[in-house]
């Protein structure tokens, strides 16, 4: 699982040598990222469960990267189904080796809840079929409700505060 390097390749681009398809003839391709995409309205969907195993961008890295980016992230996080996999396989010790122990299920709970919250995105739990309508439907509100708003000061940087004005239109004239 290689959830974080997976982030950094849709936040600020690169190569990836992944395959595409099993039979596809591509193996690998460029990527601009979001992080090169300023002034229109993104977000990032991640449907997972937070666990990586083989990633080579740390965390913290993939947390500031996220920040500093300004991208939500929304999550859709299938850890319920995992956790309830776990304890039945945990039930046959021939499958033991390798599991998630609860302390990782855990961490991944809350390092998804950590960034999703700081990016302004959503972490929403899959747990079964009908919890998909409603999930897309709580991003799509999310996501249809949020704003950016970038301010090019030409290269100043003074250190200083400087005040802006926020004027909305509410009746489009």
């Amino acid at each position: 699982v290689v959830l974080f390097d997976a982030l950094k390749l849709v936040i600020t681009g690169g190569t990836d040598d992944s395959p595409i398809l099993p039979r596809s003839e591509v193996r690998s391709f460029n990527y601009r990222g979001l992080s090169q995409s300023i002034g229109t309205r993104r977000a990032i969907i991640a449907i997972t469960s937070g666990l990586d195993t083989l990633s080579k961008t740390s965390y913290k890295e993939v947390r500031r990267i996220l920040l500093d980016a300004a991208v939500p992230l929304h999550v859709i996080c299938t850890l319920g189904t995992l956790q309830a996999k776990v304890a039945k396989w945990s039930n046959d010790k021939r499958l033991l080796t390798g599991l998630p122990t609860k302390k990782d299920l855990e961490e991944a709970e809350q390092r998804l809840n950590a960034i999703t919250k700081e990016s302004g995105g959503g972490h929403h739990h899959y747990i079964n079929k009908l919890d998909g309508p409603k999930i897309v439907n709580a991003i799509r509100t999310m996501v249809s409700g949020q704003y950016n708003l970038w301010i090019n000061l030409d290269g100043v940087r003074d250190g200083k505060a400087h005040a802006i004005e926020v004027r909305i239109d509410t009746d489009g004239d």
